[in-house]
């Protein structure tokens, strides 16, 4: 048996399996950090001509595309514990600018697939009485959005907790 191992003490050898094994480390190291993941660049809550409009972008920081992105948003009121559900599509565009369009000007493109560095924009108008009743009558409240895909292993979550003062929605902290 130890005749059978004894070519496993030889320098070249050892310096082939250690060669070997940081290769195979390196391809299940690239293959496990390569997934799509989503990053909150901006949400703000702003009066629109009638009703609140809130607003998230979204960014793909992974190195996949991402599709069919479906949000989640939960607002609730700290003190009654009321809280209202909204349940929309992450809307994508993409910006085309070139000479082969008309007059070179610039146009968006509607798309479900979120390309890694590119931005997505969640917009929601808010026209209910109770959201308004949130918004308008509290100090304080809560917004969670939660993002979800077939294609991602996590979701993306979002807490941001809104103080109101005259008015203004400022963000007092969120996680």
């Amino acid at each position: 048996m130890e005749n059978l191992l004894s070519f496993l003490n030889q320098p070249l050898i050892t310096t082939i399996i250690s060669v070997v094994v940081i290769i195979i480390f390196t391809i299940i190291w690239d293959t496990w950090r390569n997934k799509p993941k989503l990053k909150f660049k901006t949400i703000s809550i702003h009066k629109g001509t009638e009703e609140w409009i809130m607003e998230a972008d979204v960014v793909n920081i992974g190195n996949k595309p991402i599709s069919n992105i479906h949000a989640s948003v939960d607002i609730k009121d700290l003190f009654n514990r009321t809280a209202r559900k909204y349940e929309q599509d992450l809307s994508i565009y993409k910006l085309y600018v070139g000479s082969s369009l008309p007059g070179g000007v610039a146009r968006q493109h509607k798309t479900d697939t979120l390309d890694p560095g590119r931005n997505g924009r969640l917009y929601i108008r808010m026209e209910d009485n109770e959201i308004r009743k949130i918004i308008e009558e509290k100090r304080l409240f809560f917004v969670k959005i939660v993002l979800q895909s077939p294609t991602l292993k996590h979701s993306a979550k979002l807490i941001c907790y809104y103080r109101r003062s005259k008015n203004r929605v400022k963000i007092i902290r969120y996680r």
